[in-house]
């Protein structure tokens, strides 16, 4: 099942795995995210709780282990909640036998080999018809999901697929008639690409240049019930200027990041930037950040202004009356190769946005440097303050047993290579170093 967002793919096939539980005692059955976090969050506590409501499925009808997720059934069919997006989380199914699996939101899984894997968990022994489904809001077509329902080739080895074995449905939003008419109405307002996937429940074509994904941000979303600001030991003002304030210029990018001392995650905290400011306009938002946030820097840009950021930073320090401490970015690589390592970490789970941020999560989403003509300003900032929290704090690896680790540890020293401070002495390199041995 593919197709637009809202359209009821997922609460379909939950539906119909109760279904087969009921009709068929002591029989087991699967729910896959990429995450066992994402599972419990999106169908344990919302997709679930809708449909055993005042029907058939209603709560006396069945038990549920808050711990492991699984919905027990009268006729001891259960349910099961699981992650495979790891080797370790796919692990964990492999000691059980089922007679349904439902991959949802597949293409999240980036690696078919881990679906792959629990194709072998579809093999118990009742009066059941074994069944694989899928859903997903399409997204590329270098995808496994693509390649594999609509190529029909195998994605790893591209051999072709015997005919007959799967069979696709598209289920868009305006097949739904439980929701509310303006979800369309608001996504027809949104970017050409937007409207593809979540209305029209299109597969785009290959981009390679598209540098973020949304799904890597969706993710990874916190709130602030999940972080404390006092939880950051090191916050930061990043700020891609605008060289010049007339009109139609570009804006000011001011995003304010932090991260714990020794943890590898960092939080994007605020947009705060500005449309076309003045210069006194965001000389004044920049120390106001700093002042609100208590941040420990502000991380400046300074390709195009030159000494301007400096003269401005210390115009706020005198206006102020308050130390206000800087490291100056040059950026002397191009903006894709800047981005990319930063876009590696959002990949990677280590780069959270504290709620959502949506001028900013457009550019990043629409980035393509092979056909941007603007310089996106709130992007900037918010890869200046990544890398600048990755470099001079560095992310902590545990060993070279874990993928995620070497994976980071690659980042970081790609990361290292793409941007550099005139505000840093040879002491304080010399320091960094060691972080990157």
């Amino acid at each position: 099942m593919y197709g637009g967002g809202r359209s009821g793919k997922t609460a379909h096939a939950c539906r119909l795995l109760w279904l087969r539980a009921q009709s068929e005692p002591g029989s087991h059955h699967a729910i896959v995210r990429n995450t066992f976090k994402d599972a419990r969050q999106k169908i344990g506590l919302v997709t679930m709780p809708k449909l055993l409501g005042p029907s058939m499925m209603d709560r006396r009808n069945y038990d549920l282990n808050r711990t492991d997720w699984i919905w027990t059934l009268p006729n001891g069919s259960e349910i099961w909640l699981a992650g495979i997006g790891t080797e370790e989380e796919a692990e964990k199914l492999l000691g059980a036998e089922f007679s349904t699996i439902f991959y949802n939101e597949c293409n999240q899984v980036k690696d078919y080999k881990l679906v792959e894997k629990t194709y072998s968990r579809l093999a118990e022994q009742n009066n059941l018809k074994k069944l694989r489904l899928y859903d997903c809001n399409p997204k590329k077509k270098s995808g496994w999901v693509y390649t594999k329902f609509f190529r029909n080739l195998h994605p790893i080895t591209k051999k072709e697929l015997k005919p007959g074995r799967r069979a696709t449905i598209q289920m868009n939003p305006d097949h739904n008639p439980h929701i509310d008419g303006s979800y369309v109405d608001i996504m027809s307002e949104s970017t050409s690409a937007n409207q593809k996937r979540f209305i029209k429940g299109e597969f785009s074509e290959d981009d390679e240049g598209i540098v973020f994904e949304q799904e890597d941000i969706n993710n990874n979303r916190v709130t602030w019930k999940d972080i404390s600001i006092d939880d950051l030991d090191i916050i930061v003002v990043a700020v891609d200027p605008n060289v010049k304030s007339a009109k139609g210029s570009d804006d000011c990018g001011i995003v304010i990041a932090g991260r714990k001392a020794g943890d590898r995650h960092i939080y994007i905290i605020r947009d705060a930037s500005l449309i076309d400011p003045k210069t006194s306009a965001w000389q004044r938002r920049v120390a106001e950040m700093y002042k609100k946030y208590n941040a420990s820097y502000v991380v400046a840009e300074v390709n195009q202004g030159g000494d301007l950021v400096k003269d401005v930073i210390q115009n706020a320090r005198e206006e102020h009356e308050m130390h206000i401490a800087v490291k100056s970015v040059h950026a002397r690589q191009g903006k894709f190769a800047r981005a990319d390592p930063v876009s590696d970490l959002y990949q990677l789970g280590f780069v959270h946005h504290i709620g959502e941020f949506g001028l900013l999560e457009e550019q990043m989403r629409e980035f393509n440097p092979d056909t941007a003509t603007k310089s996106p300003d709130r992007m900037d900032a918010l890869v200046y303050a990544v890398t600048y929290l990755t470099v001079d704090n560095g992310i902590q690896c545990s060993g070279d047993t874990d993928e995620r680790d070497q994976l980071s540890e690659t980042t970081k020293k790609e990361v290292k290579m793409l941007t550099y401070t005139d505000v840093f002495t040879d002491s304080e390199l010399i320091e960094m170093d060691h972080l990157f041995n």
